[in-house]
């Protein structure tokens, strides 16, 4: 089988994990709906769509690769015991610790297994207990019990298909499976169900997006230059960027998408919000995963070395910051330069934050990826 280690892909999860950052400072300090950089800071959260759609492509891959080349895909037992041991521990740990001090909503209460076992964006008003931000990890586990059963059934559509055919098969049940994803999430907004836009039904179509720019990867593996898009994107990766920009610019200073509450939206903003979010994490990942090799602004910015490094430790940084800045604001933090919270609480949590990184993969991670691997 086929392997290949995407260079970049640690940079784009930093770049990720520092969006999601920037968005809770600017809730924190209330930038976001005071300021008028708050029209930017406000949408960050379409980091968690880069997440999203970098574990769809990185984990739908090696099944992708089976796909195409007719070799073994991944046994679930090893695939399974990896998951629960690159996400499980640390986030546990996160948890207890996070609740003991500075305390956290929900956790020591008769639902305390729901949230060590990764169910709380199912419960109401999932978001604001726990950790915050785990609601996106909660999907992200769903995603992960479902991901098999999809590869299965892909599989099955495309057996005794020639290759080329298997393509097209693939990515049109994966644009079905995206389909789905927003004709589930308009159904629950217009039915005002809010709290099911955490769950991984409504967010079927990144998920979907990530996975098909991984049929994509296998299907032009060493043919770069043979598909105009992927030749673009060699030659030109910058205008992924460029256009990416573009898109979340005008996404922002839209008077359509408030920067205070998604309940507010309508159904149709809600959906075009969440297909424009898709599109710039798609624009954005495009240079890190065709023509690594090749020049240009974006490949200059992923082949740093301190996004590299921040990338590797991105887990433990995004599970520990929200409860962290939260206690900051209770200290006043957020008023050490005068008239500027956002930077006084930015510039206070980055060092924190990076520091729980660290810690969290050396002591957790690290050896827990270890055994994963010796276990494989």
């Amino acid at each position: 089988m086929e392997r290949h280690r995407f260079l970049y892909f640690d940079s784009l999860r930093a770049l990720a994990a520092l969006a999601v950052l920037g968005l809770h400072v600017g809730v924190m300090s209330g930038a976001n709906v005071r300021a008028t950089y708050g029209l930017f800071t406000s949408h960050l959260d379409v980091g968690v769509t880069l997440f999203f759609l970098i574990s769809a492509f990185l984990l739908y891959r090696p099944y992708a690769v089976a796909l195409l080349e007719d070799a073994a895909a991944p046994r679930l037992g090893p695939y399974a015991l990896r998951r629960l041991l690159r996400v499980g521990p640390a986030y546990w740990v996160a948890l207890t610790l996070l609740s003991l001090w500075p305390g956290l909503l929900g956790v020591f209460t008769r639902d305390w297994w729901i949230f060590y076992g990764f169910g709380q964006s199912y419960l109401p008003l999932g978001a604001g207990l726990g950790i915050g931000p785990a609601w996106s990890l909660s999907v992200e586990v769903a995603y992960y019990a479902l991901l098999p059963l999809l590869a299965a059934g892909i599989a099955a559509l495309c057996r005794r298909r020639p290759a080329a055919e298997r393509v097209r098969i693939a990515l049109a049940a994966l644009a079905v499976l995206g389909a789905a994803g927003v004709a589930f999430r308009v159904w629950v907004h217009h039915a005002g169900l809010h709290s099911l836009t955490l769950t991984l039904p409504c967010h079927l179509l990144w998920f979907a997006m990530g996975m098909a720019l991984a049929v994509m990867s296998v299907s032009l593996s060493g043919r770069d230059r043979s598909c105009s898009l992927s030749r673009l994107v060699v030659d030109h990766p910058s205008v992924c960027w460029l256009l990416a920009a573009a898109i979340y610019s005008g996404l922002c200073l839209s008077p359509r998408f408030h920067r205070t509450s998604m309940a507010q939206y309508t159904t149709a903003a809600d959906a075009t919000q969440h297909l424009l979010y898709g599109l710039v994490a798609l624009l954005f990942m495009l240079p890190a995963v065709f023509g690594e090799r090749a020049g240009g602004a974006p490949h200059r910015v992923l082949g740093s070395r301190a996004l590299t490094a921040l990338g590797a430790i991105s887990y433990g940084f995004f599970l520990w910051h929200a409860p962290l800045l939260f206690a900051m604001t209770g200290y006043g933090v957020d008023r050490w330069i005068p008239n500027a919270r956002f930077l006084s609480l930015g510039i206070a949590i980055l060092p924190v934050a990076i520091a729980c990184g660290w810690l969290s993969y050396r002591l957790i991670e690290q050896p827990m990826m270890r055994l994963g691997r010796g276990r494989r």
